[in-house]
């Protein structure tokens, strides 16, 4: 079994409608999550995350991973009341060419 890294990163998420649908957006790096509800947009943005970590590590490109929103987007989180300051998912890191890595969820 691969050795497994875990470690916390703190994300700030903002939420914002778009037509019928609850956006999720990552200011960190600037991913984007959608759904009915917001819980439904934060667990595509998870999915989104998880994605974008396995193509960074697979394609040893770690630069790809830290692209911050465009700055109305921190605008938004700073001014909105309809924001949510994500608890740092401890994510685990399986050694490269294994299973993406994938939040643990708590509780």
């Amino acid at each position: 079994m691969p050795e497994v890294r875990r470690f916390r990163l703190p994300l700030r998420v903002v939420f914002y409608r778009e037509a019928d649908s609850w956006i999720a957006h990552c200011l960190k790096f600037d991913l984007l999550g959608d759904g009915s509800t917001k819980e439904a947009a934060m667990e595509t943005l998870c999915e989104a995350i998880a994605i974008q970590f396995e193509a960074s590590a697979e394609w040893d490109n770690p630069t790809n991973l830290f692209t911050p929103a465009d700055g109305k987007y921190f605008k938004m989180f700073a001014e909105g009341d309809d924001v949510a300051e994500v608890r740092s998912p401890d994510w685990a890191f399986p050694e490269r060419g294994s299973s993406p890595p994938q939040p643990i969820r708590h509780g």
